[in-house]
C-alpha cells in the first residue's frame, strides 16, 4: 500500500468538497418544490413556529453553505507516551510523548432541512493545522546520533463532521457531532537510517547515520457537541468539544517507504474548538 503524497490528499479534500456541494444543494433544492405545501422552513421562514425568525433587525438563524475560520487546542495521547520505537528494515522511528497545543484551522459546509419536521442538520469539511512540542528527537553531531530532549511536530488533520439540532433557541442552536478524521502526524528528526557497511572481517557495522522525519498516517472516528450562536442572518459563532479515537496504521520514516505499523497506535484525545462562519450562499 502506497503512502499518500500531499497532491493526492489535495485531491481527496477536493473531492469531498465537492460531494458536500452537491448533497447540500441536491437536498436543500428540493425545498423548493411546485407544491407549496411541501415547502420547507428554508422557502418560507414565517410559516413556521420554529423558523426563529423575528421582526427585522433582530438575529435569526439561516440555512446555506458556508465558510469558518476557527482556532483549535488539540491533545493526543494513547500510545504515543514517549516509551516506544518502531523499527524497520530501513529505519528507526520515535514514538514521542506529545504536549497539546493551539492550531488553526478552515471549515466549508453546508446547513439544510432534512425533512418536512423540520430537522435541522449540517455537513462539513475541517482542515486542521497545529505544531505541538515532543520530549525528545534524533539528532547527529559528527558521526555520532545522539537521543536528545525537546523537538516538534506537526499536526495535519481532515475530517467530516455531521452535526445534528435536537433544539433551537432563536439564535441559539446546541448541536451533537459525529465524523470520521483522516489524521496525518509528522515528528521532526524522529527517524534515523543506520548507514552500515561490511569490514575487513566480512561483518556489517554502522559508519554513519541519516536523520528524517516520520508520519504517522490512519483513520479515526469523532464524539461530541457544541453551540452555534448566530450574531446575524449570515454569521454566526461555533465552539464545540470532542472526543477523538484514532488508529495510526501506516507510517513513512526517513527511508522513504511506506509500512504498517507492526501494530496499530492509538491516538486519542480532546479536541476544542472556537470559530466563525459566514453563509455565503443562502438556500
Amino acid at each position: 500500500m502506497k503512502t499518500m503524497s500531499s497532491f493526492d490528499l489535495l485531491k481527496v479534500f477536493m473531492t469531498l468538497i465537492l460531494a458536500v456541494l452537491f448533497i447540500t444543494i441536491n437536498l436543500t433544492t428540493k425545498c423548493y418544490s411546485a407544491d407549496p405545501s411541501s415547502r420547507s422552513i428554508i422557502s418560507n421562514k414565517y410559516e413556521h413556529p420554529d423558523s426563529a425568525y423575528r421582526e427585522e433587525g433582530q438575529k435569526y438563524t439561516s440555512t446555506g453553505l458556508y465558510l469558518g475560520l476557527l482556532t483549535t487546542h488539540s491533545a493526543i495521547s494513547g500510545d504515543f507516551d514517549g516509551n516506544s520505537l518502531f523499527v524497520s528494515t530501513k529505519d528507526i522511528n520515535l514514538v514521542p510523548k506529545i504536549e497539546s497545543t493551539f492550531g488553526w484551522g478552515i471549515a466549508i459546509g453546508g446547513r439544510f432541512i432534512l425533512d418536512k419536521k423540520y430537522t435541522l442538520v449540517t455537513m462539513e469539511l475541517v482542515y486542521q493545522n497545529s505544531l505541538h512540542n515532543i520530549n525528545a528527537h534524533f539528532t547527529k553531531i559528527g558521526e555520532d546520533l545522539f537521543y536528545v530532549n525537546g523537538g516538534k511536530a506537526r499536526y495535519n488533520m481532515f475530517a467530516f463532521d455531521c452535526k445534528g439540532y435536537p433544539y433551537r433557541f432563536n439564535n441559539i442552536e446546541p448541536f451533537f457531532l459525529i465524523g470520521l478524521v483522516y489524521p496525518n502526524l509528522t515528528v521532526k528528526d524522529g527517524s534515523v537510517i543506520p548507514v552500515t557497511r561490511k569490514n575487513l572481517s566480512g561483518v556489517e557495522e554502522i559508519v554513519d547515520y541519516k536523520v528524517g522525519d516520520v508520519s504517522y498516517t490512519g483513520i479515526g472516528v469523532s464524539l461530541g457537541g457544541g453551540i452555534s450562536y448566530f450574531l446575524h442572518q449570515r454569521i454566526y459563532l461555533n465552539g464545540d468539544a470532542i472526543f477523538r479515537i484514532i488508529k495510526y496504521n501506516r507510517l513513512t520514516g526517513a527511508g522513504g517507504e511506506g509500512i504498517d505499523t507492526p501494530s496499530e497506535l492509538s491516538g486519542k484525545g480532546w479536541y476544542f474548538s472556537l470559530g466563525i462562519r459566514f453563509i455565503i450562499i443562502e438556500l
